[in-house]
Parts: C-alpha cells; structure tokens; sequence
C-alpha cells in the first residue's frame, strides 16, 4: 500500500491539490493522509498597553480548520478513497516533513502560491523548504494550475 501525504492549507488552491492527490491514488493501493498544518499564535489586537491576545477566537479558528479538514476526508471518503485527516500544530515545514518520515510516505502531493522570487527570498517558502529535505518526491500543484479549472487526468489523455 501507498502512503500519500496530503498537506492542505485549506485556501483556493486545496481543490486542485485534492484533485491532483486523487490522481495519483487513482487504480493504486493507495492511503491517503491528508493534514493540515495549523497555526497557535493568537490573534492579537494593538491597543495603547500592547496586544490583547484573544484566545477564544484562536480556539473557533483551530475548531473551524478541524472540521473542514474532516468535511474533506468525509468527501474523499465518499469517493472510495482510504483517508485520514488530522490537524496538526506547529511548523508547516518541520511538520510535514515528520508527518512524511512517520507515516513513510512515498509521495507528497502539495500547493503552491505562486508569489514572486522577491517573496521567497525574503520569506522563505513551505514547498522550498519540504522538497529540500523530503524523504520522498514531491508532487506541487502551482498557483496558476490551482486557479484553473481542474479536471481529473482521463485515460483517454494519459496514453
């Protein structure tokens, strides 16, 4: 059995990263591990004596990306997939790359942004840093794929 990691920040590009997932499990033997990388810094708001840290809004943000994480797995599920979701906190990259070392992953499959090389020179980038250290190929869906329409691969147009 396959084990494909799914990382998804849950913006516009998650469709096409499902999509191009479902692609490669497609007639494999194939779990899918979808997570989703989540932030704990709280949001804040600046006033006079600092920033007010609100913990109740971290708490309905971490509830929300939960549950759509788990919607996903439900439709995939639907699909016939094999899949498990999970949210996990901490670094995007440090944690997609143990998420993929323990659940020896023999491809991710991710999105990317798109933004420009100033960008990436001064912030760095979830996918650069995850296929520089990888245990397995990487599979990148860019942005302008992400924002296209997108069909699955069909028989017909892979022979």
């Amino acid at each position: 059995m396959e084990n494909i990691l799914i990382p998804v920040d849950l913006s516009g590009t998650t469709p096409a990263v499902i999509a191009a997932a479902k692609d490669v499990a497609r007639n494999r033997i194939a779990k899918l591990y979808l997570i989703h990388v989540a932030s704990l810094a709280a949001p804040s708001v600046a006033t006079e004596f600092g920033p007010i840290v609100s913990r109740d809004e971290l708490a309905t943000t971490l509830r929300k990306e939960h549950r759509d994480v788990h919607v996903l797995a439900t439709q995939l599920k639907s699909e016939g997939f094999d899949v498990n979701a999970r949210l996990v906190p901490g670094d995007p990259i440090h944690q997609i790359l143990r998420e993929a070392d323990r659940l020896s992953a023999h491809v991710i499959v991710m999105g990317s942004h798109g933004h420009g090389a100033l960008y990436h020179l001064l912030m760095g980038s979830t996918v650069t840093g995850v296929l520089r250290k990888a245990p397995c190929p990487v599979l990148v869906v860019p942005a302008k794929i992400a924002n296209a329409r997108v069909e699955p691969l069909s028989e017909a147009s892979t022979g």
